[in-house]
This record gives structure tokens, C-alpha cells and sequence, in this order.
């Protein structure tokens, strides 16, 4: 293989070098920044591992102490019932404020045409 030359000005080779010094300074610079995100999301697969275990934990201790606990003969709380109540009462009276507005809009458009 022969050894190929390339003919270039004193200026042109410093600008040259310095662009290839300047890219390879990036590259560095992206390869540590690579190797710090990798030991962030580590750090974070670990605390959620840790998260994971100690939700387990807390759960079961929260099952035992439901289980410890004297049963009740009504299976549905009355105030959880009465708040759903509440809830459907509020969601029925929007529905039917959206559809007496519809309505007055249809008859606004009537006058209209």
C-alpha cells in the first residue's frame, strides 16, 4: 500500500488539527457524560428496587393489621355510600346543565333562520 501525501499551508494544517483536537474533546466530553447517565439511571433502578421491597413490606403489614382488626356486619360504609350519592347527584345535575344549554342554543338558532 502506498503512503499517500496531501499538500496543505502551515494555516490550513493548524486549523485542521485544531478542529480534530476540538472534535475529539467533544467526543471525550460525550462519553463521560454517557457514563454518568448510566450511573444515574443505576442509582435509580436501585432506590426503585428498594421502593418496591418496602411497599411489599408496608403492605403486608398493612394486611395484617386489616386482618387483626373486628369485621363489621355491614359490608358497605355508610358514608362512603352517602358520598358516592353525592357524587352521581353533582354529575346528573351537570349533564342536565349542559343539555338545558344545548337546548337554548338550538332555539337561539331557530330565531335565527
Amino acid at each position: 500500500m502506498e503512503a499517500k501525501h496531501l499538500k496543505l499551508d502551515y494555516e490550513k494544517a493548524i486549523i485542521t488539527k485544531k478542529q480534530l483536537l476540538s472534535s475529539e474533546l467533544k467526543l471525550l466530553n460525550i462519553i463521560k457524560k454517557i457514563r454518568e447517565y448510566k450511573l444515574v439511571r443505576m442509582n435509580e433502578f436501585a432506590i426503585k428496587n428498594k421502593l418496591k421491597t418496602e411497599l411489599k413490606f408496608l403492605e403486608t403489614k398493612l394486611n395484617l393489621i386489616l386482618s387483626s382488626l373486628p369485621k363489621t356486619k355491614s359490608k358497605k360504609n355508610p358514608i362512603i355510600q352517602k358520598s358516592k350519592e353525592e357524587v352521581t347527584l353533582k354529575k346528573n345535575s351537570r349533564k342536565g346543565n349542559i343539555e338545558q344549554q344545548l337546548e337554548e342554543i338550538k332555539e337561539k338558532l331557530k330565531k335565527f333562520a
